[in-house]
């Protein structure tokens, strides 16, 4: 088997970021008299030679094809067209090429998850994710786009969750960036970070919120920043958020439960680009930030 997990494998042995496959159409018996073949990498290994278990070698045939792949030495992702630098569609560059990333394949696949938005925030510097969405945010390169990423949790790059080959389009292709989506707003992968001063995600131990008048606020249109007043104001150190739109100050966060950032997902009903936990989740923010 040669697919992408050895071509990343191949390529970052010999000193490269990181590489896609591409077809070679002259056959293997061109370039050698044996072949090894039942490569199997489980990324991130970094020997091809520990990829063969069975160290299959054979005579190569004039119908042999042999394996290739494309590496490239330089690597960078940005965020554009939101309205704060925290949030936009993705869009990475490989060497000299820019190419946008696409939310799904087909209409039916390879959708652009949350850990995948996790890891690009993290890469960026900001300290944890708010969504993972498709469109809405304008339209990437229009020549060159990539799918079907898969990300781990604690993968620390974009280029590391092997996507499928980029798709480089003709030169006179005018169509959208990454073609039709189901969602109707365009079919680019879309990430918010999160803010500056965001602490983490949490449930409480007993799954209860403390109702305190003084600590508590309730506002129909409520954003991290009132939030964040309103705890500074009383003196505390933590703006706690839950249910879209329900504010809780407190000093510390040691009887909360760490919970991933996914289970924080209800849009702050003053702010759609912003967390406020969710009906079981608290997002943690500190208060000493404007």
């Amino acid at each position: 088997m040669w697919a992408q997990q050895e071509a990343m494998v191949a390529c970052t042995q010999l000193g490269f970021l990181g590489g896609w496959t591409i077809d070679v159409k002259t056959p293997a018996s061109t370039f050698a008299s044996q072949c090894v073949s039942d490569f199997d990498c489980s990324w991130p290994e970094r020997n091809l030679q520990n990829c063969l278990g069975s160290k299959v070698v054979t005579d190569c045939t004039n119908s042999s094809l042999p394996a290739g792949v494309h590496c490239y030495s330089s690597f960078s992702v940005h965020l554009m067209g939101g309205a704060a630098p925290n949030a936009g569609r993705v869009e990475v560059q490989y060497d000299d090429t820019w190419a946008s990333v696409c939310y799904e394949l087909h209409s039916t696949s390879g959708q652009w998850s949350f850990d995948n938005a996790l890891v690009v925030c993290r890469e960026l510097g900001f300290p944890g994710t708010m969504f993972a969405g498709q469109g809405g945010m304008g339209q990437g390169n229009r020549k060159a786009s990539l799918y079907d990423y898969k990300c781990r949790y604690a993968y620390p790059s974009l280029r590391e969750c092997l996507p499928r080959p980029p798709i480089i389009l003709p030169s006179q292709y005018q169509g959208p960036s990454c073609g039709p989506g189901s969602s109707g707003l365009g079919n680019e992968a879309v990430t918010v970070c999160s803010v500056p001063g965001y602490i983490g995600c949490f449930k409480t131990k007993s799954n209860t919120k403390e109702t305190s008048h003084e600590l508590y606020l309730d506002n129909q249109s409520m954003t991290v920043r009132k939030c964040r007043n309103h705890c500074r104001g009383l003196g505390l150190q933590l703006a706690c958020l839950y249910d879209g739109n329900m504010c809780l100050c407190r000093e510390t966060v040691a009887d909360y439960v760490n919970f991933r950032d996914e289970n924080c997902n209800f849009e702050c009903t003053g702010q759609e680009l912003e967390t406020c936990g969710s009906s079981n989740a608290i997002s943690v923010y500190n208060g000493k930030y404007k």
